[in-house]
């Protein structure tokens, strides 16, 4: 169901029209950014009127328009629009050309300007939905992007009050940059200085290949996990322990009580070396003269596989 009264910049109505037609754009042209995950998730999608579309899926997947007909934390489909790109390829056309007001859009700044240096989006005063009552106008009339650059840089010109906003700062620069500056502020000012990460930290099992197919050596393994100090010391609380493999936000919170009895059953966080040694006694395993856990005179070995 799309939301009535959307339009997009050019003041053209945003309908179903574009929903199916950017679906089936990708359907048709496998090679296109974003073609991959729709081809594996999408069987067809076709306009019900303006204001619904019918997508049938390849097979069963309750998380589909969350996963890609929305947008969250860099994630999910662009939708385009019908009248600017059915009678372009696809496959060349930049959509760009700001004579002509492209790109278009349905949110409430418009790219301005382009080019290796900055992105300038301006606010649009005629966004749908202020005009509609959906929506405060924002405050904010321009936004100017710059490059990726290496956090120092960052710090630099923040501290400087040479850009506005930064991101994704160690601890240390945090601290750097707020001794440097007393008008830099963040989430919290504090530890743990950000938002509850939307993805934890997490340390997570091929749980289909030994020892790790065994739970006793799972849960070993979490019992020798000191939390705490792993916040402390490598994260500089700038994080937090959590029970469940999903961030603890407001709106998780029924979730996560309605299974409190468990969590009291699995002490999923606890930290425990005594029962994490009966746990890896209790199933061959004892320590070598370097204090290794051994079985059978063979140590653990595995892979482990993290981000670069």
């Amino acid at each position: 169901t799309i939301r009535e009264g959307v339009e997009w910049s050019d003041g053209e109505p945003f309908t179903a029209n574009d929903v199916a037609f950017s679906l089936n754009m990708l359907l048709q042209n496998p090679d296109l950014n974003y073609a991959g995950e729709i081809i594996d998730t999408v069987k067809s999608a076709e306009v019900v009127d303006d204001l619904h579309v019918k997508i049938t899926l390849t097979g069963v997947n309750p998380r589909f328009i969350f996963d890609k007909l929305t947008f969250h934390a860099d994630l999910g489909v662009p939708l385009v629009a019908e009248h600017v790109w059915q009678d372009q390829d696809p496959a060349t056309f930049n959509n760009y050309d700001p004579e002509k007001g492209w790109p278009i859009c349905t949110g409430a700044w418009k790219l301005v300007y382009t080019d290796v240096q900055r992105k300038i989006w301006d606010l649009r005063p005629d966004w749908w939905a202020a005009k509609t009552g959906f929506h405060d106008l924002p405050k904010v009339e321009r936004m100017v992007f710059l490059p990726g650059m290496d956090e120092n840089t960052m710090v630099q010109l923040i501290s400087n009050n040479e850009i506005d906003l930064a991101f994704s700062f160690t601890p240390q620069n945090m601290e750097l940059a707020q001794s440097q500056n007393d008008k830099i502020t963040t989430f919290s000012s504090e530890p743990p200085y950000g938002f509850l990460d939307w993805w934890p930290i997490s340390l997570a099992f091929n749980d289909s290949e030994p020892p790790f197919d065994n739970p006793d050596i799972r849960w070993a393994i979490s019992y020798a996990l000191d939390r705490d100090q792993i916040i402390d010391v490598a994260f500089r609380g700038t994080t937090t322990a959590i029970k469940l493999p999903y961030p603890g936000y407001p709106g998780m919170k029924p979730f996560i009580d309605s299974v409190s009895d468990l969590l009291e059953q699995y002490p999923t966080t606890e930290f425990n070396l005594d029962k994490s040694a009966e746990l890896m006694t209790a199933n061959g395993y004892e320590k070598d003269g370097e204090g290794f856990w051994v079985k059978d005179g063979e140590r653990i070995t595995f892979e482990i596989i993290t981000f670069p």
